[in-house]
């Protein structure tokens, strides 16, 4: 008989991330690790479990925020996850999530499935939920299958990423494993990257916290690429259930013909083929970009072009189902894109003048 729970200041949970880890689709963004984390910067972590008797069959973590003026926003990364055998749970958990929606008053519920079936996207649909403007994880990335073989691995690259790796190697760089003392350091290589790309940037706190619920269960490793005891470049990659993913990268503009970031990116996905993972997800790269790489259009000057045309270099581009958001509480549609902008801090000039013009 199957039965739920709803848990609604969710802490550390190791059955949960048992259960996401041995799934084809658990994805670190559903832990309670990554719940953890997000709790401790403003995020509310509630999670849904549906057991058949004592067996976890599926369930959903729900990060939730209180925007000023709106009210509560809900967010589902990559699920809910539900066993193969028990595709009824999806319904289930979708029940259990609207009325938790107007229980606790939250507005909006946007949800990014971790799979693209079409039983799953039905299921969706039925439940009034429709397909997103926005989402956190780019829908489009780059996957490898790591279960082909080194050479099979480099015969789909690129031929100019085959080169650069052979000449990182061949030019005396070096990838080494890093601990929490390279942390500083790492910070610092990304606070140059952001400077020159305007990309969002993170307190060294943020990546700290991260290390501290991910690294000591041997989710998450920083790889740190040298040339003669220079710090070049370093990758911070989560490794749960199946997957590898890239989260964050940065280099310097030292000896770039040495290409260093090339050989970073292929030794974190050799340790991880080593490991008996499956996928290794480069991190997302932005559809409109990419599909114009992949049409040999020349794609729209942005700060995404240079990211995407690197990434596809090691793979084809994958595409995940896109967000689906569902309105529990009746608000104006300009206020709930505004609302989604803030959540994913992509607005928050906008909420800062609202909340002025409000308090006056």
């Amino acid at each position: 008989m199957l039965n739920s729970t709803v848990i609604l200041q969710a802490s550390q949970d190791a059955e949960w991330d048992s259960f996401l880890s041995a799934h084809p689709a658990g994805h670190y963004t559903q832990s309670s690790l990554w719940g953890q984390l997000k709790a401790r910067f403003g995020w509310q972590v509630i999670r849904i479990l549906i057991k058949d008797t004592d067996q976890i069959v599926g369930g959903a973590q729900i990060l939730t925020r209180h925007l000023p003026i709106w009210g509560h926003i809900g967010y589902i990364s990559k699920g809910p996850v539900v066993h193969p055998d028990h595709p009824q749970v999806i319904q289930l958990i979708l029940d259990e999530i609207s009325t938790l929606a107007r229980r606790e008053a939250i507005f909006l519920v946007s949800i990014q499935p971790p799979v693209d079936t079409q039983t799953y996207l039905d299921i969706l649909i039925k439940n009034s939920y429709k397909v997103s403007s926005y989402y956190v994880i780019p829908p489009c990335t780059v996957v490898i299958d790591l279960t082909q073989s080194e050479d099979e691995l480099l015969s789909h690259m690129k031929r100019t990423t085959r080169q650069n790796i052979r000449a990182a190697q061949a030019r005396g760089v070096i990838i080494k494993e890093g601990s929490s003392a390279d942390l500083p350091a790492f910070c610092q290589l990304k606070q140059m990257t952001e400077s020159r790309s305007e990309f969002v940037h993170y307190d060294q706190c943020y990546y700290e916290e991260a290390w501290h619920q991910l690294a000591p269960g041997g989710n998450m490793k920083l790889w740190l690429a040298y040339f003669e005891e220079e710090l070049l470049a370093g990758l911070m990659a989560i490794y749960f259930g199946q997957w590898v993913v890239y989260a964050w990268a940065g280099s310097t503009r030292l000896y770039p013909e040495k290409r260093p970031n090339d050989l970073l990116f292929w030794h974190a996905m050799l340790w991880g083929k080593e490991q008996g993972y499956h996928y290794c997800d480069l991190g997302g790269i932005s559809p409109i970009v990419a599909d114009a790489l992949l049409q040999d259009r020349e794609p729209p000057d942005c700060k995404e072009k240079g990211i995407a045309r690197y990434k596809l270099g090691f793979g084809p581009m994958h595409t995940f189902p896109p967000a689906y958001d569902n309105i529990f509480l009746l608000k104006p549609k300009w206020m709930v894109r505004k609302a989604i902008a803030f959540a994913w801090g992509k607005d928050r000039k906008f909420v800062s003048q609202l909340i002025r013009g409000v308090k006056r």
